[in-house]
């Protein structure tokens, strides 16, 4: 990711083997929502894990705020539960580290894009069993279409505390703010003026055909998990992680929805909201033992996921 300068999962998984990254193009950003097909796996849509936990989050997984991403090719629900047979994305959020760590980053690039982010990790106690971590993330940047823009702000803090040399707590928290979404329903061309020009004038990329006072793509995301560890013995280990996201999606467009003549289109407008929340708790006590020449790893668990997806919207004709 730190390579590619990835901006969003999509491009940093675009080389990855058995992965089709982009699915549906730039009209989605690469979200975890239920209703979004970003990615193919060996050619079925998949599923995003984040910190091994399910995740339906309407906002894009933030790169700022991802340690690394794992791509996981094949049938594994065995192993992971509800996956299909493609395979699986693991996402794991950033922590707090053990070495302090300062960073700040600026960057630039096309469309005017500007953006500032910030990562830093220290220990907030002497002895270090106090730790904390600080990911944030500021940008804007236009797009090729007049009046569509991509903003977000966000901010990712967590703290972990080992207790004892056998115990420790991670909590973590998360919101992040996308006023503009960079992808709109207005940038639906005709086909007259875009594919054929023959006899018609050419639409420029940079038109926008939807109504600058009404079109607006806005998501909106906040989260909180905890990982909690005890170590029993050599042979027991207690591990529990529990999240709670919630992600709204507003969405005012008019579009595309038929041509008048050549020179008039007709144009539909719409208002759609979304919301998802999530809550998900996987528990599992496991460890390992050797008999003879043979090693040993056996696990019993728990998994629980409550969903719930709300839809409305209304279209008219202008």
């Amino acid at each position: 990711m730190i390579d590619q300068g990835a901006q969003t999962v999509m491009d940093a998984l675009k080389y990855t083997a058995g992965i089709y990254a982009g699915a549906s193009g730039s009209f989605n950003n690469g979200n975890a929502a239920a209703d979004s097909i970003s990615f193919y796996q060996r050619g079925f849509s998949t599923k995003q894990f984040v910190d091994g936990l399910l995740s339906n989050s309407q906002s894009a997984g933030e790169t700022a705020f991802l340690e690394r991403i794992e791509a996981i090719n094949g049938p594994a629900s065995v192993m992971y539960g509800q996956t299909t047979p493609g395979g699986m994305l693991a996402m794991s959020l950033k922590k707090p580290t053990d070495t302090p760590l300062h960073q700040v980053s600026v960057g630039f690039g096309n469309w005017g894009r500007y953006e500032t982010t910030v990562d830093f990790s220290d220990k907030l106690t002497k002895s270090g069993n106090l730790r904390y971590r600080v990911a944030a993330i500021g940008v804007t940047q236009g797009t090729q279409t007049d009046h569509v823009d991509y903003h977000r702000v966000g901010v990712l803090p967590s703290i972990t505390w080992d207790i004892d040399h056998k115990t420790s707590l991670t909590l973590l928290g998360m919101y992040m703010y996308t006023p503009g979404t960079g992808i709109n329903e207005s940038n639906d061309y005709p086909l007259k003026g875009s594919l054929i020009t023959d006899g018609y004038r050419r639409i420029p990329r940079s038109n926008f055909l939807g109504a600058t006072n009404w079109n607006t793509e806005a998501d909106t995301t906040a989260m909180f998990e905890y990982q909690f560890q005890h170590k029993f013995n050599k042979y027991i280990n207690f591990s529990q992680t529990f999240r709670y996201e919630q992600s709204s999606a507003n969405s005012k467009n008019s579009y595309y929805d038929g041509s008048v003549d050549s020179e008039e289109i007709y144009q539909a407008p719409q208002w759609a909201k979304e919301t998802f929340k999530t809550t998900t708790l996987d528990t599992r006590v496991y460890g390992k033992f050797q008999t003879g020449p043979l090693q040993h790893t056996w696990v019993v668990g728990s998994d629980f996921r409550s969903y719930h997806y709300n839809w409305y919207y209304q279209r008219d004709k202008l």
